[in-house]
């Protein structure tokens, strides 16, 4: 009996895991069906933005407050630097505040020149070996993560044998192996695997970091204590980025009106929104005066939860155990969902019609769409307005998008990394069957995460065991189920569970990320940029 309990439980918690992959599944495909099924039925014309609204209640600055919110900013300003030039003590605090933020990221940069400087001094003064590979050593931190540093075996000029272990650790060595190797003249310990990238991944991470936090903290500084401009009494302070923008559409309707209309859909994106501008907008089939334009980022945000909808429900169905204690889980399981569904939903005899349900969502965005004195939401922007709104958001991008370009190529970087390493390894691995032998919890944060470890045997007889490294709560299997691994026939603990494409899923997905990021922050960077010198001249 309390076996069957427990097999029922296991039960419940496979249920659970195909749940969750149905949730992913469900809001990923919505999301991603949504645009293509507003592009099939709803008809596409191209219109002109003739004028532009914003939502002006949390920009707008009281015009009583101006002149006194300038003077207390200046005045905040001038009393923080008084108050620290006058007291020692603050002094000391901020001179302390002040070496404590430098000191992280120069101490990042100081790392890496320290390791570029010793790599770069063995090349130029060092002496050269051949060198073979005699042993992995592997070392397992309390996280479960391994390293794995070569042992490397060479004869320097005395000829005298030389065992040395390298000081970076990497997987691309196997026993065996050959590799060149540079080392100090009177120092045999001091030397290299003479590999550009094996020895300089370690000063190109911290430099990059340290000169990003540096990069920072330095536009920071700029933001916070550059000077503020005298603002008149009648101007108007925009906030480009917290504002939302409503165009106003000028369009020949697919009956021959000209109509304009206002697009029920806002961004605070204003470059997309300038007056003049023409795009392809979707109309409703029911109401030609209404407007949305196709939310494609919704497309790509959709593939984002797909993607691992598809994984998570795979890995769930295959691990289902049809018998009876599913079928007891799974009638119980969706009892209690559909219990609750029915106390939930109306009786049948209540719902609405088709037309009444249209009828009443059209009046609600009716209600919600007339707020200004015209019919529009918003307040409708003058051109020195919106110049303004343009204004800060190119300098902002003048600023944040090399930053922007510096982080989508280094997810393109790690992408390629990934995806070389992952197919790379593929392509050399055997197959072989493995079995869950145990489930290894952690706890952390977020709650529980459960991970298998698997035993499977190589071709030569050895029995190995290892942890997958994708780990799920509840867990993606148990105890006794049978997997399929792939591993390096030179390393028989260098392996995985193979799951297929999805294995080169992690690498694919920078790729494509990066990838997108990257050409949209540097078109976004160079109109910003055009923008701008346009105004200086």
């Amino acid at each position: 009996m309390i076996g069957f309990i427990f097999e029922v439980l296991g039960a419940v918690n496979q249920l659970l895991f195909v749940l969750m992959g149905l949730v992913f599944f469900g809001i990923g495909g919505v999301m991603s069906a949504y645009p293509v099924w507003q592009r099939l039925r709803h008809p596409r014309v191209k219109a002109r933005i003739v004028e532009l609204y914003g939502d002006r209640a949390a920009t707008a600055v009281p015009q009583q407050d101006k002149t006194e919110t300038v003077q207390r900013q200046g005045l905040r300003s001038s009393t923080m630097k008084s108050d620290v030039t006058r007291t020692p003590g603050a002094a000391v605090a901020a001179g302390f505040v002040v070496l404590l933020f430098l000191g992280i990221p120069l101490t990042f940069i100081a790392i890496g020149g320290y390791f570029a400087y010793d790599y770069f001094d063995l090349k130029a003064s060092g002496l050269s070996a051949h060198g073979t590979v005699v042993r992995i050593e592997e070392y397992t931190d309390s996280e479960g993560d391994t390293s794995y540093t070569p042992v490397v075996e060479f004869a320097d000029r005395s000829g005298v044998t030389q065992q040395h272990k390298s000081r970076v650790s990497s997987r691309q060595f196997d026993v065996g192996g050959r590799v060149d190797v540079i080392y100090e003249d009177g120092d045999p310990g001091h030397f290299i695997i003479d590999l550009f990238w094996h020895n300089m991944i370690v000063p190109v991470v911290c430099i990059g970091m340290g000169s990003l936090f540096l990069f920072l903290m330095f536009f920071a500084g700029r933001a916070q204590f550059r000077p503020r401009r005298e603002i008149q009494p009648s101007s108007y302070r925009p906030k480009a980025f917290s504002t939302m923008f409503y165009p106003v559409y000028e369009y020949i309707a697919p009956d021959g009106r000209l109509l304009r209309a206002q697009s029920k859909d806002a961004s605070n994106w204003i470059p997309g929104h300038l007056p003049g501008t023409e795009v392809m907008v979707s109309l409703s089939p029911d109401n030609y005066e209404r407007v949305e334009k196709t939310p494609m980022i919704l497309f790509i945000f959709g593939l984002i939860f797909l993607t691992p909808g598809i994984f998570i429900l795979s890995e769930s169905i295959k691990g289902l155990e049809f018998g009876f204690p599913l079928f007891i889980a799974a009638a119980g399981f969706f009892g209690f969902i559909g219990f609750k569904l029915s106390r939930t939903i109306k009786p049948r005899h209540l719902w609405e019609t088709r037309d009444q349900f249209r009828e009443r969502m059209n009046l609600k965005r009716n209600k919600a769409g007339k707020n200004g004195s015209d019919g529009c939401k918003g307040v409708l922007l003058t051109p020195q307005e919106i110049s303004d709104f343009l204004l800060q958001h190119d300098r902002a991008m003048a600023i944040w998008s090399p930053l922007y370009v510096l982080l989508a190529t280094a997810m393109i970087v790690g992408g390629y990394y990934l995806y070389n390493k992952q197919s790379g390894f593929e392509a050399t691995a055997m197959k072989a069957r493995g079995e869950v032998v145990r489930l290894i919890s952690k706890s952390d944060s977020d709650g529980m995460t459960y991970y298998p470890e698997i035993s499977f045997t190589t071709r030569d007889g050895r029995e190995i065991e290892f942890r997958d490294s994708v780990g799920s709560n509840p867990p993606s299997a148990e105890r006794g189920d049978e997997v399929k691994v792939l591993y390096n026939p030179e390393r028989p603990s260098e392996a995985i569970v193979d799951r297929g494409w999805f294995n080169l899923l992690p690498g694919v997905g920078l790729l494509w990320i990066g990838g997108m990021w990257l050409v949209g922050s540097l078109k976004s960077w160079a109109q910003s940029l055009i923008r701008l010198s346009g105004m200086r001249r």
